[in-house]
C-alpha cells in the first residue's frame, strides 16, 4: 500500500499494535533542527503527559536529539494501537508547537513522516522517517 507522497506503508497487516514493545523513531519535516530549546522541552513533557494518560502504556526510554526522537515504549493490552497513540502525539506536540513559535514551525504538519514496521524477535521494531 502507498500513502500518499509516495511513501510505502510496510506495517503488518495483521499484527496486534495494543501489546508489545516498541521501538520508534521519528524525524522532523526534512531533517530540521526544531527540537531545541522550548520545543524540546515542549515534545518531552507532551510524551511523558500522554504516556500517563494513556491507560497500558508505559515509557521504557526516551532521547530526543534537535532533528529526530527515539522512544521504546511498552503497550500491555492497550484500547488503542501503537498507530494511534503516536497520532495523538503528533498531533498535541504539532498544536502546542505551533502556538509557541509560529515563526519557527510554518510546516509543522509535515513534521512528522511514515511509520515503518519490522518484526523481529523478542521484541517488534517501529521505525518512523521519511
Amino acid at each position: 500500500m502507498t500513502i500518499p507522497g509516495g511513501y510505502k506503508n510496510v506495517r503488518l497487516k495483521h499484527y496486534d499494535y495494543h501489546t508489545g514493545w516498541f521501538f520508534v523513531t521519528n524525524q522532523t519535516d526534512l531533517g530540521r533542527n526544531y527540537f531545541t530549546g522550548n520545543l524540546y522541552k515542549l515534545v518531552k513533557d507532551e510524551l511523558i503527559k500522554l504516556v500517563e494518560k494513556t491507560e497500558g502504556v508505559g515509557l521504557d526510554y526516551f532521547q530526543i536529539m534537535p532533528n529526530h526522537i527515539h522512544i521504546i515504549l511498552e503497550f500491555d493490552q492497550t484500547e488503542i494501537p501503537l498507530s494511534e497513540f503516536w497520532r495523538r502525539f503528533k498531533a498535541v506536540t504539532t498544536l502546542r508547537a505551533k502556538r509557541k513559535s509560529p515563526e519557527v514551525i510554518t510546516c509543522l504538519s509535515l513534521l512528522w513522516a511514515v511509520c515503518r514496521a519490522v518484526k523481529t524477535t523478542p521484541c517488534q521494531l517501529i521505525c518512523v522517517w521519511p
